[in-house]
């Protein structure tokens, strides 16, 4: 045996010792690391929240681009615009505080992972964010607008299209929420091919019922008209198609993997 493999096997032991001192973690100090990590969350999006309602004016503004030019948005009530203020200011904050969030979940997580997949969380957690903003981005640009304008469609003479200011920004945040968590399915399914709990195989197979499955989604998660629906369902067939490909990537890299220390091992 050389030294080389001694020094590995001493690595490789102390590695262990590591995990199960770490997985012998009583389930108190669990519940009092996720009590700091959620105040940690909350102040970053309260912080943030606060400074962001000295520019609620300017957050309006932006989030009123894709609105049509012929609809008027009005105050329905003499508190609105007051709770509009602070609603905003909030959504601000938690979407400057994404980046932390997802910090502050990995971290909980991570003492329950190996050394090897400790080293992936730093780009877990920009693909994250990257694939989030996608969707968001995606959603305010084209979906969001194109979205209006279909339902504007439907205007009927003689009335006049006035929009509640809340209702708007709501329709607004939960369209770009939505899009944003259905641009991390990639993401997902890599994670999941990568642990072993799906295949390509497996997705293939469940292929047509993923149409289904997504436009109940697009029914379920957007405002009751047919475009929006359709236009949930069409990103989310897209992206389970390229789900595939990456969940075939990661298989093959596996089986590489196997096959070379198979043949190192051999005599």
């Amino acid at each position: 045996m050389t030294e080389i493999e001694d020094m590995e096997k001493e690595e490789n032991g102390e590695e262990k010792k590591e995990d199960a001192k770490e997985k012998q973690m009583p389930f108190t100090e669990h519940l009092e690391e996720l009590r700091i990590r959620l105040f940690k969350i909350i102040g970053s999006v309260g912080g943030f929240g606060l400074i962001a309602y000295f520019f609620h004016e300017k957050i309006l503004a932006f989030i009123k681009i894709p609105k049509p030019p012929e609809v008027e948005l009005i105050s329905l009530a003499p508190t609105q615009l007051f709770i509009v203020s602070i609603k905003l200011s909030f959504y601000a904050g938690a979407v400057v505080s994404i980046p932390v969030i997802v910090y502050q979940f990995w971290q909980f997580i991570a003492p329950g992972l190996f050394p090897k997949e400790r080293k992936l969380v730093f780009p877990i957690i920009f693909f994250t964010i990257f694939c989030f903003s996608i969707g968001a981005v995606f959603a305010f640009l084209v979906i969001i607008p194109y979205g209006l304008d279909f339902l504007m469609a439907f205007e009927i003479e003689d009335i006049v299209a006035k929009w509640s200011i809340d209702k708007y920004i709501d329709f607004v945040t939960m369209m770009v929420l939505v899009f944003g968590i259905v641009f991390e399915l990639p993401l997902l399914a890599l994670f999941f091919g990568k642990v072993g709990l799906i295949n390509e195989k497996m997705m293939r197979k469940y292929r047509k019922g993923f149409v289904l499955v997504a436009l109940i989604l697009g029914a379920v998660l957007t405002p009751p008209d047919g475009f929006t629906q359709i236009a949930l369902a069409i990103p989310l067939v897209i992206l389970y198609e390229v789900s595939i490909y990456l969940v075939k990537m990661v298989q093959k890299k596996k089986k590489e993997k196997e096959d070379t220390e198979e043949a190192e091992e051999e005599p």
